[in-house]
């Protein structure tokens, strides 16, 4: 058995489900874990995305990118799909894809990710965004029980607030339509138990930003993960329209 103190856990989940495991807050027994299902995609993972290398593009700098070519990609998406443009200096678009579960997929680095050294991660200072339809996947069908960005948010925060290790953070964006929450990046601890719950061994892990942004507007929740301070990540995250 195999759990987690600190932050989501890394490890992939189901791709029907969005899952995120969150530790309890000091003072409970230690090595519980909540599990928050909101029903849209997996966690990511911070390993390298395998890439499809036989598909190559040139992104708007010029550089070769693979995946889908992003117009591709706006074109198959049955919801829309917002570029950033304000990135770190030297960053662009490296990798996009749209999936059959309705959900795009973008990466963005300075420097191609395509051939050369190889796929690069999270830890390389890769910055990931997932989009998906937010009424379809989170709100829900019934619209007695529906709800709006701003709702999703605050509800999302005061979870992370209640874990009690996790610096979270929440922004209404100047454009009034679009709310988001999130956390800074940190140290967890990965803990295994025996059928006892005998701690067997114990290790430390970092983990990257991360940032929840409802659009109500366009009907769409999107999520970003990078290696850098959530301030940042909500400034590449508010460019987005």
């Amino acid at each position: 058995m195999r759990m987690a103190a600190g932050e989501p856990s890394r490890e992939k989940l189901p791709s029907a489900a969005w899952a995120a495991t969150i530790p309890v807050a000091a003072g409970l027994a230690t090595g519980i874990l909540f599990v928050l299902i909101f029903s849209v995609y997996a966690t990511g993972s911070q390993d390298a995305r395998p890439r499809d290398r036989e598909i190559t593009w040139y992104n708007d700098n010029g550089e070769i990118a693979c995946g889908q070519p992003i117009e591709i990609v706006k074109a198959r998406a049955p919801f829309a799909v917002p570029l950033p443009t304000a990135l770190p200096a030297g960053y662009s678009l490296q990798y996009a894809d749209y999936s059959g579960v309705k959900e795009v997929f973008m990466e963005f680095y300075n420097s191609t990710i395509c051939g050369g050294d190889g796929p690069k991660s999270l830890h390389d200072g890769t910055i990931e965004i997932r989009i998906d339809p937010f009424s379809e996947r989170i709100a829900g069908t019934n619209a007695a029980e529906r709800i709006d960005g701003s709702q999703y948010t605050e509800g999302r925060f005061q979870t992370l607030q209640n874990a009690g290790s996790i610096d979270a953070r929440k922004y209404a964006f100047s454009d009034g339509n679009r709310h988001a929450v999130g956390y800074n990046a940190g140290t967890g601890t990965s803990v295994a138990v025996d059928e006892n719950n005998v701690t067997i061994h114990a290790e430390q892990y970092d983990y990257p930003s991360s940032l929840w942004v409802v659009d109500d507007e366009k009907d769409i929740i999107y999520r970003l993960e990078a290696h850098m301070p959530i301030d940042e990540l909500a400034r590449i995250a508010e460019s987005m329209k």
